[in-house]
């Protein structure tokens, strides 16, 4: 169906119905599928396979990249619930998806987890700002101040080392 290049709505939403079925390798093919098509239509099925594991998680993370911030919300329901791998998956897709609903929340939860995920949040908040415009970066800019001026983060020395390096990647017009 993708290499005729069908995307109507019905084809999107079969791939869609092919999440629901059980064996993993029909919902790769279907995930496959839907990267090359778009998924917005079946984001609601898609988003929830990012706590699956191996290739079916991979696959999922690539369609839901695609799909772009309207899949943020969702991400951020899962986020709390998922596991060591579902969070380093979750925080990698809303950096790759960047904007700044989606960098505001891998601020905003950055100072609570535990030394390995900021390791990751930093470097995928810094490669996301890598890829934006100064304009794009501008309200970034004060989230991260505002992290780095929260009220104790005296007490915790690697939040300033991150703010530090995070303020390292912003471009001109900033301030």
């Amino acid at each position: 169906i993708t290499e005729i290049g069908l995307s109507t709505k019905e084809v999107i939403r079969g791939f869609g119905r092919c999440l629901r079925e059980p064996g993993d390798e029909l919902r790769l093919v279907a995930l496959k599928g839907l990267a090359r098509l778009g998924a917005k239509d079946v984001s609601s099925m898609v988003v929830p396979l990012i706590l699956a594991t191996g290739p079916l998680r991979e696959q999922a993370m690539a369609v839901i990249s695609k799909v772009g911030p309207s899949v943020i919300p969702q991400l951020k329901l899962l986020y709390p619930q998922a596991d060591f791998h579902g969070k380093r998956a979750v925080i990698t897709v809303l950096s790759r998806i960047g904007g700044k609903q989606a960098l505001a929340y891998l601020l905003s939860i950055l100072p609570q987890e535990p030394f390995e995920i900021q390791k990751l949040l930093t470097l995928c908040i810094c490669e996301a700002l890598d890829r934006m415009s100064p304009a794009m970066q501008a309200p970034i800019y004060s989230l991260v101040l505002r992290m780095v001026r929260r009220k104790g983060v005296d007490k915790q020395p690697q939040i300033l080392i991150t703010g530090a390096i995070l303020l390292g990647h912003f471009k001109g017009g900033t301030r």
